[in-house]
Order: structure tokens, then C-alpha cells, then sequence
């Protein structure tokens, strides 16, 4: 079963001629017809006149200028209004026109190469009369940033010797640039070159040491190793070796005088760091008498070949380019000169 309903409505229609709007301003003296930006208002008053009132005028201060325009047959605003406006100089019209308001603030610019100001000066003389004449005037002078005082002819001065000398200056210039980057260039390669000496001779180390050291005294030769690269007379730790290590006393000077002289040291410098590495073997002689017989060889005895620089060097580039150690690619090679 459905249900449904009618809903009833009543239409009411209301004419504008039929409505009755007051005008009674009793109640309030003036109107606001319409609000400025600034906040001036636009008013009628109840006699049907209109005017403006600034945002800040009361009630009262609105009516009594009102009255007083009123009662007074001089007042004409438009004359007051002109003569405001011949008042003005052409910026402060221009500002007026556009509604530009111009505000004066203290600059907290600091000047990095420095400004120009001017300062007092004066000029005594002395007339035949006995009388003195002083001159004042202004000079203008260019104040430097760490308040040096530089007058314009001195600074003609300094721009006319830079001028002359501006070809060298740049040239000078130039050249410094250019050396700043071989610089740079030269470290970076020396960077690189002692990365892969340090690299090298640690392969070499081991190469050669691996079966006659424990791995933890092993560790502390290469520690030496590195250090002796950027100090040639620095405090090395001393190592031990294993007690049946077979190793001669030549064998291990063999191995610091190929390292050395890899590094392009000298003889003493290669006998200190024998005598305080290997301390014990050689704990009973001189650095001077080490470094005589950095050479020695007993072919038919050496385990550690001695190998002049330019085997060093032959095979470092050889390990440069495949990674190992090979001796038998020095084997011909230029032999070390005792």
C-alpha cells in the first residue's frame, strides 16, 4: 500500500514600491556612504550635503567642521584644497598623486673597499698688514676600509701608476695563477706516487719477510715502512723474528738498503733504520760500521738479493702495472754497484 501527501505552500511577493525606507538620521547625525583605503569616510549628512572625514575625527569634530563650512560663506574647499596643492613641491605632488609615502632610514651598508667624503680644510695667510686671512674650503677624499684618508690627487696618483703598470700587473698575475696550479698538479701526482710507493713497498715487504715474521710483527714492519716514506729518521719500533728465521745479518740489510735506496736515501740514513728495526741482530754494532757494509754478498748464503735502484724501480713499475711481485723481471736488469 502506498502512502502520500501534498505539501501546501502560500507565495508571498513583496514590490520595492511597497516598502517605506526611513531616512530619519536622528538617531545618527551622518551617514558613512563609503570607506576609503586610508580610512577617510565618505558622509552625507541629514541636510542631504556630503563631505569627507579622516579615519581619526570623532563624532563631534565631524559635525562642528560641518557647521563651520556651513556658516561660513568664504569656505571653499576647492580653493583650500588648490592652494594645498601649490604648496607642494613637484616630488611631494608626484608622492600625493600616486599615494607614495617616502620614509628617511639610517643605512647599516658597510662599505667593504671603502667611500668617498669630505672633509674640512683651510688655507692661513699671512697679509703685509699684519692681519690674517684663513680660507676654508672642502677637499674630497676617498676613505679606505681600514679608515686610510686618500686625497684625489694621490689617488690620480695610484691610478695613473696602475695604469702604466697594469700590462705587468696582469702578466704578474697570470703567471702566479699558472704556477698555483702546477703546484696543486705536483702535489696531487706526489700524493699519488707515495700512495703506490707505500703501496709497493709493503707487497715487497711481505714478499720477501712473510716466512721469516709472525703476521703481528709483519704488521709493525709496514708500519715502519710507511713512516720511513714521509720521515726518513723517525722513531721506528723495533721487530722481532722468528727464532729459526735463517736470515743473515747481510739479508737484512739487503732489505733496508733496496728499500732505501728506492727511496733515494743515503747509506746512514739506510744504517739507522737497519740497527733500530732490527735491533737485536745488530745491537752490538756501530751505525758506521753497518752502513760499510750495507753491500756485502755471499751469493751461495743470501736469501734476500740485493738489488741496485734501478731494479727497485723496475720493479715497482712492474707492480704498478700487474699488481705482484716478480724478481725474475729484474734478473737482468742494472745489478746494485758494491
Amino acid at each position: 500500500m502506498d502512502y502520500c501527501s501534498e505539501a501546501t505552500t502560500t507565495d508571498c511577493e513583496v514590490w520595492e514600491e511597497d516598502v517605506e525606507f526611513s531616512n530619519n538620521l536622528n538617531e545618527h547625525p551622518y551617514e558613512v556612504i563609503d570607506i576609503m583605503d586610508d580610512g577617510t569616510r565618505h558622509i552625507r549628512f541629514a541636510d542631504g550635503s556630503e563631505g569627507y572625514a579622516s579615519a581619526g575625527l570623532s563624532d563631534e569634530e565631524i559635525l562642528f567642521e560641518h557647521e563651520y563650512q556651513n556658516n561660513c560663506p568664504d569656505f571653499d574647499e576647492d580653493a583650500i584644497f588648490q592652494d594645498f596643492i601649490s604648496g607642494l613641491t613637484a616630488q611631494e605632488k608626484y608622492d600625493y598623486e600616486n599615494n607614495i609615502k617616502r620614509e628617511k632610514i639610517e643605512s647599516n651598508e658597510e662599505y667593504e673597499y671603502g667611500c668617498f667624503a669630505s672633509v674640512p680644510e683651510q688655507n692661513v695667510i699671512d697679509n703685509r698688514d699684519g692681519t690674517t686671512t684663513i680660507e676654508e674650503y672642502e677637499s674630497t677624499v676617498f676613505i679606505t676600509a681600514n679608515g686610510d684618508v686618500i686625497f684625489l690627487h694621490q689617488l690620480d696618483e695610484m691610478i695613473k701608476f696602475y695604469n702604466e703598470h697594469k700590462e705587468t700587473a696582469e702578466k704578474i698575475i697570470t703567471q702566479k695563477k699558472e704556477c698555483d696550479e702546477a703546484y696543486e698538479k705536483l702535489l696531487r701526482n706526489e700524493e699519488l706516487y707515495n700512495t703506490e710507493q707505500v703501496t709497493f713497498i709493503c707487497a715487497y715487504i711481505t714478499y720477501t719477510m712473510q716466512g721469516f715474521m709472525e703476521s703481528h710483527e709483519l704488521d709493525k714492519l709496514h708500519l715502519n715502512a710507511r713512516l720511513w716514506t714521509k720521515k726518513p729518521l723517525a722513531d721506528f719500533n723495533a721487530v722481532k723474528l722468528r727464532k729459526k728465521h735463517q736470515l743473515s745479518k747481510e739479508d737484512l740489510k739487503h732489505l733496508g738498503y733496496n728499500i732505501g735506496k728506492f727511496l733515494r736515501l743515503k747509506g746512514p740514513v739506510i744504517a739507522t733504520f737497519v740497527k733500530t728495526v732490527f735491533y737485536e741482530p745488530f745491537s752490538n754494532l756501530q751505525i758506521q760500521s753497518i752502513n760499510s757494509k750495507l753491500t756485502d754478498t755471499n751469493p751461495d748464503k743470501d736469501k734476500i738479493p740485493l738489488l741496485s735502484r734501478e731494479q727497485m724501480d723496475a720493479l715497482f713499475e712492474h707492480f704498478k702495472r700487474y699488481k705482484t711481485i716478480n724478481l725474475k723481471v729484474v734478473e737482468n736488469k742494472g745489478k746494485s754497484k758494491k
